[in-house]
C-alpha cells in the first residue's frame, strides 16, 4: 500500500494492491461496490504500466469475474494467457468462469489440467473443485480441497467444516469452528467471503445455510 500510494511506477505492484483490495472486499462486514471498482482500477494502473506484463489482466480479469461481467474477465484473462503461458493463474481463473457459467466439467477440467503442472500454487486456486464437491454432496471431495486451500489461509476452514458436518462429525466441527475463531474470525464470515468470490447464486445460498452464524 505504501508503495502505491507512493504512485510506484511498477506495474506488479499495483496488480498486487489489486488483488489485496479484492480480498478487503469479500471480507469487509458490507461489501460496497466501491471496493470493486477499486480492485479495477489498482488493475488497469498495473496493465497502463506494464502492457506486455500479464499481472494487470489477471487481477483485471479476476476483479470483473467477482462484479459477474464475465465476457470482459474472459477477454481480460485470455489477453493475460497470452502474455504469459506459463502461468497457470489465467488458465485457472478461465476454469473459475466455466464453472460459473454453468460448464462445471470443463472448467474442473481445466484447472485440475492446470495445477497438475504446478509444483506448489496457492490453495485458493482450488475453490472451485471445493465448491463442486459442495454441489455433489461429496463430503470426502470436499474435506480435501478444503484442506488444500486451508494450506495457504484460513478460508479452506470452513469448508473443512461443513464436510464434517455432512459426515455428521460433531468433534470435527467443533475443533474446526475453534480453530475459525482463534484465527480471527467466524465461520459465518469465511463462508460470506466464499460467497462474494464466487458469484453463483445456488452455491452462496448453501454455503451461508450450511455455516452457523
Amino acid at each position: 500500500m505504501r508503495l502505491t500510494e507512493a504512485r510506484t511506477p511498477v506495474g506488479a505492484i499495483w496488480a498486487a494492491r489489486a488483488s489485496m483490495a479484492l480480498l478487503d472486499w469479500s471480507e469487509a462486514p458490507a461489501a460496497r461496490p466501491e471496493g470493486l471498482a477499486v480492485a479495477q482500477a489498482f488493475a488497469h494502473r498495473a496493465a497502463q504500466l506494464d502492457p506486455g506484463g500479464a499481472d494487470g489482466p489477471a487481477a483485471l480479469g479476476a476483479a470483473l469475474t467477482v462484479a459477474g461481467a464475465f465476457a470482459a474477465a474472459e477477454t481480460a484473462l485470455q489477453a493475460a494467457r497470452a502474455l504469459s503461458p506459463s502461468d497457470p493463474e489465467a488458465e485457472i481463473r478461465l476454469g473459475w468462469l466455466d464453472c460459473l457459467r454453468g460448464d462445471w466439467a470443463g472448467g474442473q477440467a481445466r484447472i485440475t489440467a492446470a495445477l497438475a503442472d504446478q509444483a506448489a500454487v496457492p490453495g485458493w486456486y482450488c475453490l472451485p473443485l471445493a465448491l463442486a464437491a459442495l454441489r455433489a454432496e461429496d463430503a470426502a471431495a470436499l474435506a480435501r480441497e478444503g484442506q488444500a486451500i486451508s494450506a495457504s489461509g484460513d478460508r479452506g476452514l470452513v469448508l473443512e467444516r461443513i464436510a464434517a458436518g455432512m459426515r455428521g462429525d460433531a468433534a470435527a466441527v467443533a475443533a474446526l469452528s475453534a480453530r475459525i475463531v482463534a484465527a480471527g474470525s467466524t465461520p459465518a464470515q469465511l463462508a460470506l467471503a466464499i460467497a462474494r468470490l464466487f458469484p453463483d447464486p445456488d452455491l452462496s445460498d448453501r454455503l451461508i445455510q450450511l455455516t452457523p452464524r
